[in-house]
């Protein structure tokens, strides 16, 4: 990143002069909250370029969540890489799915029948199975 790139981004920043507040983009925002960063023609997310900037590279696989909640938030101390699974437990997007014992049918989400997806969601083993069955028999 040139210095030229730095100078600007940092130029969106309002630090907080309370320790440990947040850091607030200025600049523009994706619909999601998020700050956005125009770069070598690409929009990035701002909170991921303070931290790169700050801590470093963030490792392959991980994304970063806000321990602080605010979406604009660019400060590093607020962000810790974790896995999206992670970063969707911890959220409060699906929260409310996470606490149902039972898929919409009844059938409980526990052991062999709880199907979990690298990205976070859960499904009913029963019902995907029905489901796959009806689909091949619509397909004959």
């Amino acid at each position: 990143m040139r210095q030229q790139d730095i100078d600007r981004f940092w130029q969106k920043v309002q630090i907080s002069p309370a320790p440990n507040g947040c850091w607030e983009w200025l600049g523009n925002k994706f619909s999601n909250g998020y700050g956005e960063f125009w770069l070598d023609g690409h929009n990035i997310d701002s909170h991921r370029i303070a931290y790169q900037l700050h801590i470093g590279p963030i490792m392959d696989g991980l994304v970063l969540d806000h321990s602080c909640k605010n979406h604009g938030c660019v400060n590093p101390s607020h962000l810790e890489p974790v896995t999206q699974v992670e970063n969707c437990r911890r959220g409060n997007t699906g929260k409310h799915q996470t606490l149902k014992e039972c898929c919409p049918k009844g059938h409980p989400y526990i052991g062999h029948n709880l199907l979990l997806y690298g990205d976070g969601r859960r499904r009913c083993r029963t019902c995907r199975n029905e489901w796959s069955l009806r689909y091949v028999r619509s397909k004959k």
